[in-house]
């Protein structure tokens, strides 16, 4: 619809840029409203039954609110229906072919669906590739080696931050398997349970998260495709991955009463997590991007990548639950984060079987921050001449 809306087609990287943006801003204000609202009114009997009521209710009302903007101010872009489409009807099928993916960037975090069409890959930056050589023909195979090779990292990937963004929330919320632990201690009590945190904690925590996650898009991974280049930071992510795992249960370790200590080791966690989780997505999407034989195999290329990351997502939140379910079972609720972990040293060995491509074209990326300062500076330029 964002394609159909947007008229001048040099304006469609800015408008998509939009949707991974708010996707972020999103995922900061969910966990406050969950937080904040779960069970706020524990002094009624009627709120005490049903704590997540509130919550729901926040999130019914603005979804309902986001319906009721839609209708008012949403021009139907259908053209069997009626109203406005940029695209005309007999120019349907020409328009949405192999040539165009169907999918548009609607993710930010570590969730974004794959997409080659645009220039955000999943982040709000703008990417700019060198030409993909090559054109559609009988001899080349859209999944070549490399491509495969590539989609089976995209799903790899997908795995693991699926299984981290669902046991993350109900490792900090678990009971602790040992409270009165010394900070000295190696007790295996501790490795019973979680770190027995309250919703409203977590909830500011899962904020702290999305804050992080949105300047890691916005700032470092720039600076990583810029200085590094887009192999190197590939192969850099791809390494580091399973610690980002391994280090959350030691957490437990920390004893409660070590307030700052302990909130020093979340969000040093949840920052190595998004840095090596979050990098990893547009990585990948520019690799598959470099990797295709021509600009025509694009969309069969973006549709095995976004199915095969729909099936990791899919089976990536009941494995986990299982796992966390078995570990709590056999008194270690380390198991499934060292699962986890193992499934992301796959993502290591196969990382070298990929091989660098020759010839890697040029990437520039211009930050988000970058383009926010120059269309700042340019409005009030604008603003001052007409003022003079």
């Amino acid at each position: 619809m964002v394609s159909e809306l947007v008229t001048n087609p040099e304006h469609e990287p800015r408008a998509y840029a939009i949707m991974p943006f708010v996707w972020s801003v999103g995922s900061i204000l969910g966990p406050v409203i969950g937080g904040c609202f779960y069970n706020c009114y524990a002094t009624s009997e009627f709120w005490f039954r049903y704590p997540a009521l509130m919550p729901n209710l926040v999130c019914a009302s603005l979804l309902s609110l986001a319906v009721i903007v839609g209708a008012l101010f949403l021009e139907e872009t259908h053209p069997e229906i009626g109203g406005y489409s940029v695209i005309d009807k007999d120019e349907i099928s020409e328009y949405y072919s192999d040539h165009r993916p169907l999918l548009s960037n609607v993710g930010a975090t570590d969730q974004a669906p794959a997409n080659l069409e645009g220039d955000q890959y999943g982040t709000f930056n703008t990417v700019k590739i060198g030409q993909v050589e090559g054109s559609a023909d009988s001899t080349q195979k859209a999944f070549n080696r490399r491509v495969l090779m590539l989609v089976l990292a995209l799903a790899l990937f997908t795995y693991t931050s699926m299984a981290y963004d669902n046991l993350i929330p109900v490792f900090f919320q678990d009971r602790r398997g040992d409270p009165d632990l010394a900070i000295s201690s190696t007790s295996s009590e501790a490795m019973t349970g979680g770190l027995g945190m309250s919703t409203s904690d977590v909830g500011v925590i899962m904020m702290v998260n999305g804050i992080i996650a949105l300047a890691v898009q916005g700032f470092i991974f720039p600076l990583a495709a810029q200085h590094l280049g887009i192999w190197k930071s590939f192969v850099l992510v791809t390494i580091g991955h399973p610690i980002a795992y391994a280090l959350v249960p030691l957490l437990a370790f920390i004893p409660a009463s070590s307030t700052g200590l302990l909130n020093l080791g979340i969000y040093s966690c949840l920052t190595i997590r998004n840095i090596f989780g979050i990098l990893a997505y547009p990585l990948v999407l520019i690799l598959l991007k470099e990797a295709s034989p021509g600009p025509a195999y694009l969309g069969r290329i973006n549709g095995l990548a976004a199915s095969v990351g729909a099936a990791s997502r899919t089976i990536a939140s009941p494995v986990a639950g299982a796992l966390y379910t078995a570990g709590v079972q056999a008194e270690f609720t380390a198991l499934p984060w060292l699962v986890t972990a193992a499934v992301a040293l796959i993502g290591v060995v196969q990382v070298f079987f990929i091989g660098r491509q020759e010839d890697e074209p040029e990437v520039h990326v211009e930050s988000a921050a970058a383009q926010l300062s120059h269309e700042v500076a340019r409005r009030a330029s604008v603003a001052y001449s007409h003022a003079a």
